[in-house]
């Protein structure tokens, strides 16, 4: 009996096997194809690694297909698994209310969740380049599934993938391979049942039972890309939109490289969301007083003075570098000051500035120690009426052990425990923040300058700036 070959990939990993020349990379064609003509973009996202011949670059325009990465991009896989991952913590709490399940939540739920296909073609060549991932294919492997995340891998042979891999794949089709014993070890299938030697037949599962397959053509073998092209255009013109495509982070986070981006004051960027690659910015007027500290944050010049020469690149402001602690050498157009302090410090009590204008404070956390009585009694002054100091804004900058040991109740009572900026690794142990939700990041995202902004007790991870290197392509 003869019929249609399908498979149900909702809560299921998709396996093929083959030999070279067995026909892989027209089954992913026409598995793709048939996905894309069949299904809407909010009922399928899609993602391609392509580490083959590059058969499957006509798809890169098609409206569902978000990213189409090569093998010499492994920074985009690094970055799509960090967007897998997000999305499993995200369906995780959307579904508890609906049994856990994909299925039954868009079945119930007012709301619809998309399929997340990732393919991966030429897992041996994947293996190569990207080695370092693959524990966290494998976790992807086992926890996505159930929430609508799943892969689609090709492979030449059945020994590329570690049998405690592909438990984790509940569909498996074997194509032509040289080892006729695989249909039986892999699928189950009876002895003697292996494919005939057609361009793209294989032997795979249906309702339990291994039988024989023909893998079908989109149309001519020589009107492939051709089909795919215009069908590409008809769903582009349809949708009039595309899935969300994964961005990667920049390798350079310097003054040269974000300065175009800075506007005001009221968005300073600070670094790139390591989640999203999204460039996060920082409005250091929503409030009178802002802290940053962290691990040496004092010292890392990096990230303090490319914040420091984003803000002197804005217009009609003033920025005044009270450098208590002597931490810094400068040179711009802010007002620098590391010594006598009266009297710019009451120009700031004097209420007069017309302008706005943001206050550096480094070192503020030892002040007492480090300024004579007369400028300690302005500083705290300054700091407990900011509140009515017109167009004065304050940036509290020190390193987080200080911080911690400050003994002045009066400074202590200025601090925004839920708002604020971190760099370092240890924000989890430290005592000024309170932060609710600390991202784990996987040891496969190295970041420089790790960096967190906390708004309202919420932290986001960043790559900060001040980062030195070649821009991605």
């Amino acid at each position: 009996e003869q019929g249609l070959f399908k498979l149900n990939i909702n809560h299921s990993n998709t396996m093929v096997f083959g030999s070279t020349g067995s026909g892989k990379e027209l089954l992913a064609t026409t598995f793709i194809y048939s996905l894309c003509v069949a299904h809407t973009l909010q009922e399928l996202n899609m993602y391609i690694k392509d580490f083959g011949s590059e058969v499957l670059r006509p798809f890169e325009r098609m409206p569902h297909v978000g990213n189409y990465i090569t093998s010499d991009e492994p920074k985009k896989v690094a970055t799509l698994f960090l967007y897998l991952e997000k999305q499993i913590k995200k369906r995780k709490d959307l579904f508890a209310d609906y049994r856990g399940d994909f299925d039954y939540y868009n079945l119930k739920s007012p709301t619809k969740a998309p399929l997340i296909l990732t393919v991966i073609n030429a897992y041996e060549a994947f293996m190569e380049n990207c080695e370092e991932y693959n524990d966290y294919l494998v976790h992807l492997l086992r926890e996505g599934s159930k929430y609508g995340i799943v892969f689609l891998i090709t492979t030449v042979s059945t020994n590329s993938v570690r049998s405690t891999t592909l438990e984790y794949f509940e569909n498996k089709m074997i194509l032509k391979t040289a080892d006729p014993y695989d249909y039986q070890y892999i699928l189950g299938a009876p002895m003697g049942l292996i494919p005939g030697s057609q361009y793209g037949r294989g032997i795979g599962m249906v309702e339990d039972e291994a039988c024989e397959f023909q893998t079908a053509y989109i149309n001519l073998k020589d009107d492939i890309n051709e089909t795919i092209r215009q069908t590409c255009n008809k769903y582009l013109d349809l949708y009039k939109a595309k899935v969300r495509g994964i961005k990667v982070m920049p390798k350079s986070t310097t003054l040269e490289t974000l300065q175009k981006d800075v506007k005001s004051v009221t968005e300073v960027p600070v670094g790139f969301e390591i989640e999203t690659a999204e460039m996060i910015k920082y409005n250091f007027t929503n409030k009178k007083i802002n802290v940053i500290t962290g691990e040496e944050v004092i010292n890392n010049i990096s990230f303090l003075g490319t914040i420091i020469d984003l803000m002197d690149t804005i217009p009609n402001i003033k920025i005044n570098l009270f450098d208590i602690a002597s931490c810094i050498s400068f040179e711009g157009n802010a007002t620098y000051y590391n010594v006598d302090y009266v009297e710019p410090f009451n120009e700031i009590l004097s209420n007069q500035a017309t302008q706005p204008t943001i206050n550096f404070l480094l070192g503020f956390s030892v002040a007492d120690g480090l300024l004579n009585e007369d400028e300690y009694v302005l500083y705290k002054k300054i700091l407990l009426n900011a509140e009515q100091l017109n167009n004065q804004y304050f940036i509290l900058v020190d390193n987080i052990e200080r911080v911690q040991e400050l003994q002045d109740e009066d400074i202590l009572s200025v601090i925004d425990h839920n708002n604020g900026i971190y760099l370092g690794d240890d924000i989890d142990r430290n005592k000024v923040f309170n932060v609710a939700n600390i991202s784990q990041i996987d040891p496969l995202a190295k970041i420089d300058n790790k960096t967190y902004v906390i708004i309202n007790g919420n932290a986001l991870t960043l790559k900060g700036v001040g980062v030195e290197g070649e821009e991605e392509d």
